[in-house]
């Protein structure tokens, strides 16, 4: 493969998935673009390059949902175009972004309900389509997150890495399994960051793949939760420079939105809020992280850098 692609994985539950019920209307920072793609997961498209749209190919299906005035749109919306737009500002012109989603809503560390799925290593995937598990390092979920990261790393030796986004720990906090999500997580991210540090050194901007995991809090609904509390407290301990606050005034789906999803508006961002105030808090708590300085110091040349006024 010739294209280079500068990667970004997406993980977590429900708001790392995106449930914003809101209309699709494509334009702005949903609007495609060809330098924007993702690594397919459905049926034929797994394991290959496809655009990035504004409900990307993600381990929970969510085609079956649409808003009323835009019936032909499938599919709610999440982070990852509204991000795309933002993060092309920061690549060469001869470099696509390519991300990989894998989340599902409701999913967690404490469960006792979900198991942790029957992985393919060969499909990077469950065996089940759209399967509902628990996060753990045995999981399919993090062996996809894994493996797939790898997968696109390999697929150019000059592609690069930059970052994980995780939103997760609100069904945690619900179920009162705190301390099963602290120690399941941390779990979790160590083998991550041993595993592609040991691997993968030189295709990231910073000294550690820990330095590009991004720990995203959720909606006021769950801040409000002594519990969830005591996960967020963890994520800023565990790496400060990499945690991204958001404001408890930012719009849920009590906002346009349906409650198709879930009967708890409060409980997912809405309202092209990922758009407006999730991606772009992301893509600062990035840049202030370092996440791009020295990343494409290995290409010397004359870079015709992507403007939104492209569009």
């Amino acid at each position: 493969m010739t294209q280079k692609y500068a990667v970004l994985t997406v993980s977590g539950q429900s708001n790392a998935v995106g449930y914003d019920e809101s209309p699709v209307y494509e334009m702005g920072g949903y609007a495609p673009h060809p330098r924007l793609k993702q690594l397919g997961l459905y049926d034929e498209h797994n394991l290959t390059i496809i655009p990035l749209t504004y409900s990307p190919e993600d381990v929970q299906d969510m085609r079956a949902f649409s808003h009323p005035n835009t019936p032909d749109k499938r599919g709610t919306k999440g982070i990852h175009l509204p991000l795309g737009h933002l993060l092309l500002e920061q690549l060469p012109a001869d470099y696509q972004l390519l991300v990989i989603p894998v989340a599902y809503g409701g999913t967690y560390f404490g469960s006792e309900e979900h198991g942790l799925g029957t992985y393919d290593p060969e499909q990077m995937r469950d065996v089940r389509h759209s399967p509902k598990l628990r996060w753990s390092v045995q999981s399919s979920y993090y062996k996809m997150l894994r493996d797939r990261l790898e997968y696109a790393l390999n697929l150019h030796p000059d592609n690069v890495y930059l970052g994980n986004i995780w939103i997760q720990g609100e069904s945690d906090a619900a179920n009162h399994t705190v301390r099963a999500q602290l120690e399941g997580f941390k779990e979790l991210l160590d083998d991550f960051v041993q595993y592609f540090d040991q691997h993968f050194p030189e295709r990231i901007g910073v000294t550690s793949y820990r330095d590009v995991w991004f720990n995203v809090e959720s909606t006021h609904y769950w801040q409000e939760l002594d519990s969830y509390q005591a996960i967020l407290a963890h994520y800023r301990q565990l790496q400060p420079e990499t945690y991204v606050a958001i404001p408890a005034t930012t719009d849920t789906n009590q906002f346009a939105g349906t409650g198709a999803t879930t009967d708890t508006l409060t409980a997912h961002f809405g309202n092209n809020t990922y758009e407006i105030v999730i991606a772009p808090r992301v893509y600062a708590k990035m840049k202030a992280a370092g996440v791009f300085a020295g990343l494409f110091e290995c290409c010397k040349r004359e870079e015709a850098i992507y403007r939104r006024s492209e569009l």
